[in-house]
């Protein structure tokens, strides 16, 4: 992968992209905001976490912006595996993987001479996340209402008996079908969850405490102990890991 370009625009305006076939590949993911574009000749808006992927030969347009928070990347295909499977517009395609990936970009733009290839493994891994969350498309509807359930919930706390109630399917079914599908208990995807935004928040520079009482858990040793049973480190060395040291 030759990735050429990157930018995060953080609500600068910009100007007209005119009409043209590109040579190249484009992922662009909006964070706040919209973009409008023209792709071979379909209007597409993109609004808060969609995200747009140009396979090369793509006929593109894009109409000025007073402001919009999005994040581009362009690059040429060098082996078949830098090509994603993936369709052109993707609503609401960002995930909480996605999202620590994308501030990762940003840290490595910050604080080190501009390093495409560290940039380029890291659009690879989004990419590849993206597939990986797309094959969600092959779950039967219950799975989906579980997942739909779990990430609405996030904020409270969730048992198999509350998921079970608001689908109306009993106990045993909801954690059958899901274990089968997913490979994982409901339980262990729901705990996974919440560390995940967990790890969102903590990026966005929320107090520990905060975050534990947020997310529901009972208190907060339970939550550093779930944390660090997960990541590897406690919610504490985590944020001292990925927080940027003040110079």
């Amino acid at each position: 992968m030759n990735l050429f370009f990157y930018r995060h625009n953080k609500n600068t305006a910009f100007g007209e992209i005119k009409t043209r076939t590109i040579n190249f590949y484009e992922l662009t993911v909006v964070f706040d905001g919209c973009l409008q574009y023209t792709i071979n000749n379909t209007p597409v808006t993109l609004k808060s976490g969609d995200m747009i992927y140009l396979p090369q030969g793509s006929l593109r347009a894009r109409k000025p912006n007073k402001g919009t928070d999005y994040i581009s990347f362009n690059y040429f295909a060098e082996n078949p595996k830098d090509v994603a499977t993936l369709p052109i517009y993707l609503e609401k395609a960002l995930s909480n993987e996605i999202r620590l990936m994308l501030n990762a970009c940003d840290e490595i733009r910050a604080k080190l001479m501009p390093d495409e290839n560290r940039l380029a493994l890291l659009l690879q891994c989004i990419l590849q996340q993206l597939e990986v969350n797309l094959d969600y498309s092959k779950y039967s509807p219950i799975v989906h209402q579980i997942i739909d359930f779990v990430h609405k919930n996030l904020h409270k706390q969730i048992k198999i008996v509350d998921i079970a109630y608001a689908l109306n399917f009993s106990k045993s079914h909801i954690s059958n079908t899901f274990k089968k599908e997913m490979g994982v208990p409901v339980m262990s995807y729901v705990i996974d969850q919440k560390i995940e935004e967990a790890k969102v928040m903590i990026l966005n520079g929320l107090h520990l405490k905060e975050i534990a009482y947020r997310l529901s858990f009972d208190d907060y040793n339970y939550f550093s102990r779930v944390f660090k049973k997960r990541v590897g480190y406690t919610p504490l060395h985590y944020k001292r890991f990925v927080t940027p040291k003040v110079r």
